[in-house]
């Protein structure tokens, strides 16, 4: 078992933020709890603008198109409450720099670039550890350590 570190940073993906908020998903248990006792952990939970736009996307698109239906002013408390318990990573001029880095060492093209601006992020605050339900999308990286909401929960 992967084992945090006092102290570490941990990147949450979009998927996580949207399990903790719909109670239909797996891991929605867990997922509350994270938030709920993020001050509490050893670790920090870290998110970004693009992670809580996602979001947003995501939460206000209608059910038939995939999305979670709810209304500008539950997602607006939401996204209040996922700020309140994370600490919030700026995409600056150096994060652009980094993601333009990545982008032309790797063969990653479309909508996988915002995979690549999230670990352009995590690059330049020093995150090395992503909390995602989606490991696939990142299992080529290395030297990043990627946690199930499940190991998570065990700290």
């Amino acid at each position: 078992m992967k084992k945090i570190e006092a102290g570490e940073k941990v990147f949450v993906d979009t998927n996580i933020l949207l399990t903790a908020t719909d109670s239909r998903r797996e891991g929605h248990r867990n997922a509350i709890d994270l938030f709920r006792n993020a001050t509490q952990k050893v670790f920090t939970l870290c998110l970004s603008g693009q992670v809580l736009r996602e979001y947003m996307v995501v939460a206000t698109r209608p059910v038939s198109a995939n999305g979670l239906g709810l209304g500008i002013p539950e997602v607006a408390q939401n996204v209040e409450k996922f700020q309140s318990v994370t600490l919030f990573l700026p995409e600056l001029m150096s994060v652009h720099q980094e993601l333009l880095k990545i982008f032309r060492g790797n063969r990653v093209t479309g909508v996988k670039i915002h995979d690549l601006n999230i670990l352009a992020t995590m690059k330049v605050a020093g995150v090395r550890s992503l909390l995602t339900l989606n490991p696939r999308d990142f299992s080529w990286i290395e030297d990043l350590t990627i946690y199930s909401l499940e190991e998570i929960s065990a700290f």
